[in-house]
């Protein structure tokens, strides 16, 4: 695990920091880029399992594209994220550049960049990210934790969707 954090105040304002997440998982990198660019895929990495209610979606997956969702979390709380696409290498590279509003305020902004790249029978996940923290409470650690776990999400997810593959495949064979 290859994590770095640096995080500074500027003026009692606004905190600004970058992180660099790295993980290795038994998933291809066609697989991972799959689940990143797919709108179902992609749905099911960012609000799969969660306990939010979604309330909005969109994911148009092209440089210039717009990235979007609105959740509830509980009954005083909505979020909207908003990504735009600036840069898509296939099967190598996502750059996009974000917005977090929480009930219509901006709390935080960031860049990042999503690289995949083939290691061995899997692949290396890199994800690094600049941001500026505006709401109160937010800190660029509690925003590296959230991003670890989707982060680790997108791992499991990918090798799940491969397993689930292979199962079918020797299904489909054994009839």
């Amino acid at each position: 695990m290859n994590d770095r954090q640096q995080e500074t105040e500027t003026e009692g304002l606004a905190r600004t920091g970058a992180f660099h997440i790295a993980r290795a998982v038994d998933a291809r990198v066609e697989t991972l880029f799959e689940i990143v660019s797919e709108p179902d895929l992609f749905r099911d990495w960012q609000l799969g399992e969660s306990a939010f209610e979604c309330l909005e979606f969109g994911h148009d997956f092209r440089p210039g594209g717009i990235s979007f969702f609105r959740t509830r979390v509980g009954p005083d709380v909505e979020v909207r994220c908003t990504a735009t696409i600036s840069r898509i290498v296939p099967n190598k590279r996502v750059e996009q550049s974000c917005r977090f509003e929480l009930n219509g305020r901006l709390a935080w902004s960031h860049s990042a960049t999503l690289s995949f790249t083939p290691l061995g029978a899997g692949a290396r996940i890199d994800y690094v990210e600049e941001a500026v923290m505006i709401a109160e409470g937010e800190t660029i650690a509690r925003r590296r934790d959230t991003s670890e776990h989707f982060i680790n999400q997108l791992g499991f997810m990918a090798i799940d969707l491969e397993r689930r593959r292979r199962t079918a495949t020797s299904d489909a064979r054994a009839i």
